[in-house]
């Protein structure tokens, strides 16, 4: 790497040969001269793996650890086998563990919970509040009389409740709950359990009814504990003799408490800004300034007690931070994306070791082990020479970063950091800031990312693409030895290019389309805006096409498609045709938006119910169907009560099944980047079969797992997808014989009140659901400047002060206008 980075830094010497080295559009020799090196990478660590296996630990998902400050550590989890909470003891290398004294309460109708574990840094004192609530049947011999609520569900997801028509009948019972506050001391005794519930933990309302506060935080510091109480009070309880000090309530919802190096209390709070933080004076029980004048968006990280010097230590997913009360920004302390190490799914408090490593711990439900890593710095000399590529995005999908961040560990050429531009969003601008400052980024000459996770409902994609910010894939696609194009589903390259380039692509995708009943739209493949505006108009009374249309919501989406077919790629546009006009017809026809519910809902108390039971009477028309996986045309049938045609959205374009196409990560690359052959390799690999296998639908022997909500775009492995998804599952129990019992699941659908039993998916329906995916021909984006001047300039129309075809003329005009001015 080393005669690389010389050869390079010769060459770009020599200006008559930096043209041959700074290609950007990929196959003309290598784009990666002159970026920086991982040499210029700050605070990079060594992550070292504890293994839990062979522990007591290895029945036990661990959700936090927290430092008690003597060389031993508190580990909080969860036992796999039944679910109960779990809290040890144990030494920094997992090996000497014991049990948090726990003492439960014994009964059949008898359950403890604990939660809220707290501890003390002078003498390491654990606290911990204990929740003991018992159920006594009810004995009489009259039932009590109850309305039901079911749930709907759909793939183990809950999607709606309704109640029943009828009543169920049970014997019901009285119950009662007790709330503890343990102490236990360093070498694991219970010092004390006292009872907390009338003395520190009922709240009287204002009307004189009492009930019990729930803790949601918990600190201790100087002798005092202190907790938020339903997130409107905080109490403060003497630690030695567990007596209630003050409990003071507060206007706004306390989210939660904690404390500073110093010992201070601090609370954080929504207020007029977003998330607020303010000092809690124990003395006088008041909120005061705190002096957090973080620039960034305080929703994102999150606080501890300090370490280091710092008053507060802070974490996300791309790093630990330190900071100061005052300052603006944080000071990063380790950077996770610099040293590769793939924490996206924890949000576990770092612990700082008395050596100097830093501790973090998390259960990966992929891969469903613990995970508890040991942190080095590492230092700068001995960082391997890589080339940096940035990845920046409003938002970064934590399944590409974890992929990316493997790509680094076995890339020797290349590194990707990421940049997530979330942090400036806050309540001043709008939660846009995010999307102001990536653009200025994008369009800037030196903070330009390499790699760019497109937003489209945010983004101006257009005028990204016709300015030349992106380079065309197929280039790239097409000058690899090891690609090839036929290896994908080539609508999906059709459906995101522009003007014949690709720009972007999405390693993953999934569709909208629209079903009703077979016997009302026929066998029909697609429909156009003239077919959809027919069957409106001749809607009886009472029939809807959609339950719940309204003009803003269907506009967007009706106004995204007519982007995509009344502008052409010469520049020219056709809002002045029949077919759009008919867009407007519809949505003149609906109301201006979703209030015009709201007294629906109000008055019938069976309005959801009612909702569902339309499609199967025929009442409402169409349904939305988001569709990710093979197996749902049964649920559909089952809403409309027989078989449905998944017709598509209206609209002309040739060979399409109507249906929308969206991208769950679109990427593109920067047309000026320097590392534009690496950010490719960084791309490939998300469609690689590595990566790609993820979302095969790989199950295990009982069917289980393997679920993702998208498709593959390789055709090898999508056809595994379309196999997977029709896999039935199992289950297993013990029979009063001792012996294992492996039965099938048998999928249930709720409509309106009752429950209906799936058929289930055959390869058929498989082939229908394919069929619709590969005919999809448009990728579904938005261009909010393009909906404003519709909804601007149809406004007259919708309110009978112009006719459809003025308005379709005007709307020509200034749409045309938009996109040559956008085109330069």
């Amino acid at each position: 790497m080393k005669k690389i980075i010389s050869v390079i830094l010769a060459v770009v010497m020599a200006a008559s040969c930096s043209s041959l080295l700074f290609s950007c559009t990929g196959g003309s020799g290598k784009s990666s001269s002159g970026a920086l090196t991982t040499r210029d990478l700050t605070n990079v660590y060594k992550a070292d793996s504890i293994s839990t296996y062979g522990t007591i630990f290895e029945s036990c998902e661990i959700s936090s650890v927290v430092n008690l400050y003597n060389g031993r550590l508190l580990v909080v989890g969860q036992d796999t086998e039944n679910y109960d909470e779990k809290y040890y003891i144990t030494d920094v290398d997992f090996k000497n563990a014991s049990e948090l004294p726990i003492v439960k309460e014994t009964g059949d109708n008898v359950s403890t919970y604990i939660y809220q574990l707290a501890v003390d840094k002078a003498d390491g004192s654990i606290y911990y509040l204990k929740d003991v609530y018992k159920y006594v049947p009810y004995e009489g011999d009259d039932p009590i009389a109850y309305n039901t609520e079911f749930a709907i569900v759909e793939d183990g997801n809950f999607k709606d409740s309704i109640s029943s028509k009828a009543t169920e009948e049970y014997y019901g019972g009285d119950s009662s709950e007790s709330y503890y506050l343990v102490k236990v001391d360093i070498d694991g005794n219970i010092v004390y359990e006292n009872d907390i519930s009338d003395d520190i933990l009922k709240i009287t309302d204002d009307d004189g009814s009492e009930y019990y506060g729930y803790i949601d935080s918990m600190c201790v510091t100087d002798g005092k504990i202190v907790f938020t109480l339903n997130g409107d009070y905080i109490a403060v309880v003497d630690a030695q003799s567990c007596e209630l000090e003050k409990k003071v309530g507060f206007d706004n919802y306390i989210n939660r408490i904690f404390k500073s190096s110093s010992g201070d209390i601090y609370a954080s709070y929504y207020g007029d800004s977003g998330i607020e933080i303010k000092k809690f004076d124990i003395s006088t029980g008041k909120l005061e300034d705190a002096q957090v004048n973080l620039s960034d968006s305080l929703y994102s990280y999150n606080f501890s007690e300090g370490e280091l010097g710092y008053d507060f230590i802070l974490s996300d997913s791309y790093g630990i931070y330190g900071y100061k009360l005052g300052d603006e920004k944080v000071t990063e302390i380790c950077s996770f994306s610099n040293s590769d190490i793939d924490v996206s799914y924890s949000d576990s408090t770092p612990v700082f070791l008395e050596d100097g490593r830093i501790l973090i711990s998390y259960y990966d439900y992929n891969d469903r082990e613990n995970v508890v890593l040991l942190l080095t710095k590492v230092d700068p000399s001995e960082v391997k020479e890589k080339y940096i590529i940035t990845l920046a995005g409003r938002y970064i999908d934590y399944d590409v970063k974890s992929a990316l961040m493997k790509f680094n560990r076995t890339s020797d050429e290349y590194k990707i950091i990421f940049k997530d531009y979330s942090k400036y969003d806050n309540e001043s601008n709008d939660w846009n800031g995010s999307i102001e400052q990536l653009d200025k980024d994008i369009i800037s000459n030196d903070k330009a990312p390499d790699i760019i996770l497109i937003d489209s409902y945010s983004m101006d994609y257009d005028s990204y693409a016709s300015k030349g910010v992106f380079a065309d894939l197929y280039k790239f696609m097409d000058s690899d030895p090891d690609f090839d194009r036929s290896d994908y589903l080539e609508n999906v390259f059709e459906a995101f290019e522009t003007d014949g380039k690709l720009y972007s692509i999405s390693p993953t995708v999934n569709f909208m389309t629209l079903y009703g009943k077979k016997s009302t739209l026929g066998d029909r493949k697609s429909w156009t805006m003239k077919d959809f505006i027919e069957m409106h108009q001749s809607l009886e009374d009472g029939q809807q096409m959609f339950a719940e249309a309204a003009r803003d919501g269907m506009g967007e989406i009706f106004i995204a498609l007519a982007k995509e077919e009344f502008i052409h790629d010469d520049g020219s546009c056709s809002f002045d045709s029949e077919e759009f006009k008919d867009i407007l017809r519809y949505l003149k026809d609906l109301p201006a938006d979703y209030s015009a519910y709201e007294d629906l809902w109000n008055e019938n108390p069976n309005y959801w119910r009612d909702a569902e039971m339309s499609y199967i009477n025929g009442t409402t028309i169409l349904n939305t169907a988001y569709v990710y996986d093979f197996n749902q045309i049964p649920r559909y049938e089952a809403l409309f009560g027989g078989e449905v045609n998944l017709i598509g959205y209206p609209m002309s374009v040739e060979g399409s099944s109507g249906a929308l196409m969206l991208s769950t990560e679109e990427l593109a690359i920067n047309a000026r980047s320097k590392v534009a052959d690496g950010a490719w390799k960084a791309i490939k690999y998300l469609l690689s079969d590595e990566y790609q296998n993820k979302y095969s639908g790989e199950r295990d022997e009982n069917g289980n797992g393997g679920y993702t909500y998208s498709f593959p775009i390789k055709k090898s492995i999508i056809e595994r997808r379309k196999t997977n998804d029709l896999l039935p599952t199992y289950y297993t129990y013990t029979d009063e014989n001792g012996e294992e019992v492996r039965e099938k699941n048998e999928p249930v659908f709720w409509v309106g009140d009752s429950e209906v039993k799936l058929r289930d998916s055959t390869e058929e329906d498989a082939e229908r659901i394919y069929d619709i995916l590969t005919g999809a021909k448009v990728c579904m984006r938005y261009d909010n400047s393009i909906k404003d001047i519709i909804m601007e300039e149809a406004a007259p129309y919708f309110d009978n002060q112009k006719t459809v075809d003025q308005v379709a003329d005007s709307i020509n005009s200034r749409i045309k206008l938009y996109v040559n001015e956008r085109r330069g």
